[in-house]
């Protein structure tokens, strides 16, 4: 049996997406991944308690809460700001990859859309690959924002999700095309590694 991962936020997108691959890969086993700063645990929790409901789950579900309060400051703190989206998603790609491969999971699973923010661009998306280094799944990528809400709608998470507002850090225009020398040379400066560990080394588990 597989042992996947789900990125999840307070968002629409990514309950949706762990809820698609579960329903259509009952041989598979779904944790989910929640980047912490402050805000949205308790939104979290309940769409995965009904993701649980809509699947008959019986088992309790992992839930990895990682604080990324520090990396996301020192990314909005940065000169180079508008690559801040970038850089965040890999940054939290590298960190599911590394609590990925310390616990055995197979894959990643995210609520990417092509082209519905400026992280989910193909030329973003490739860069973002490069981050990690487990597969990514993304059984959304051709939805359209209004089929991802009636799917969300339909299982019952996205009474929880509208109450999210969104990403309070990104800025006003990010950089919908990167490469990846620019951005690694960024991550350098940065000291993104640094980061990186001090927010594994707070890492808690859940069991829901």
């Amino acid at each position: 049996m597989l042992k996947l991962l789900s990125l999840i936020s307070g968002g629409i997108d990514s309950p949706v997406a762990a809820y698609l691959i579960q329903k259509n890969s009952k041989e598979t086993h779904l944790d989910f991944i929640f980047f912490f700063t402050g805000a949205d645990k308790t939104i979290v929790k309940k769409c995965i308690k009904q993701i649980k409901k809509q699947l008959n789950i019986k088992r309790k579900i992992k839930l990895f809460i990682v604080p990324y309060k520090q990396v996301i400051s020192s990314l909005v703190g940065m000169e180079k700001r508008r690559f801040q989206c970038i850089l965040c998603k890999r940054a939290m790609l590298r960190m599911s990859s590394i609590i990925a491969r310390k616990y055995g999971y197979d894959a990643l699973i995210t609520g990417d859309s092509l082209g519905q923010v400026a992280s989910q661009t193909l030329e973003n998306l490739f860069v973002e690959d490069r981050a990690g280094e487990i597969p990514v799944l993304r059984p959304l990528i051709g939805y359209d924002k209004m089929d991802i809400v009636r799917v969300a709608a339909d299982i019952g998470t996205l009474q929880f999700s509208q109450k999210h507002l969104g990403c309070q850090f990104a800025p006003k225009k990010p950089k919908t095309t990167s490469s990846l020398e620019e951005v690694e040379k960024i991550e350098k400066e940065l000291d993104i590694s640094r980061l990186i560990r001090g927010a594994l080394g707070g890492v808690e588990v859940e069991e829901i």
